[in-house]
């Protein structure tokens, strides 16, 4: 990818369609940055329809169904034989969960520095996983850009 970007793990969407508290401001950080032209957001196709029905979570509603695929600043990575196979790998040799591997090979495979989640197995894996040590956090803010801005610190609203 020729543009500054960075990979969006399926919890990050699930955050925001999910207004889950004490991550709204981040994640409206990053994607208010993202549609300004900032940077791209990648993400696996599986996001498509793993972000319906994350394990442990209550399953997104279809009346939602406009919020989940209107991201126009998002590029859609297919999931290639390649890919699986790459991912296959990251399972058995980094012992990443085989969904979570899928998320990681695609930032790696599209040479994305970036990883943001919120998956706590996925964060005690920053920097130990890819030849040059895929950077895994969570979505933050940006101080500069979201100090004055009222909906980044709005939790409960969207």
């Amino acid at each position: 990818m020729s543009r500054d970007t960075r990979y969006w793990d399926s919890d990050c969407f699930l955050a925001l369609l999910k207004k889950e508290q004490g991550r709204i401001p981040a994640c409206r950080s990053v994607i208010k940055r993202a549609a300004s032209g900032e940077f791209l957001i990648v993400t696996s196709a599986l996001t498509l329809a793993e972000v319906l029905n994350l394990k442990g979570r209550p399953p997104l509603p279809s009346n939602i169904r406009d919020e989940v695929t209107n991201f126009y600043f998002i590029y859609v990575h297919n999931v290639t034989r390649r890919l699986a196979e790459d991912a296959r790998n990251l399972v058995w040799d980094a012992q990443v969960d085989p969904k979570d591997a899928i998320h990681v090979a695609t930032a790696i495979q599209s040479s994305i520095p970036l990883l943001n989640t919120y998956d706590s197995k996925l964060l005690a894996r920053n920097g130990v996983i890819g030849a040059s040590g895929l950077k895994i956090v969570e979505p933050e803010m940006n101080p500069e850009r979201d100090l004055f801005d009222e909906e980044a610190g709005d939790d409960e609203d969207s």
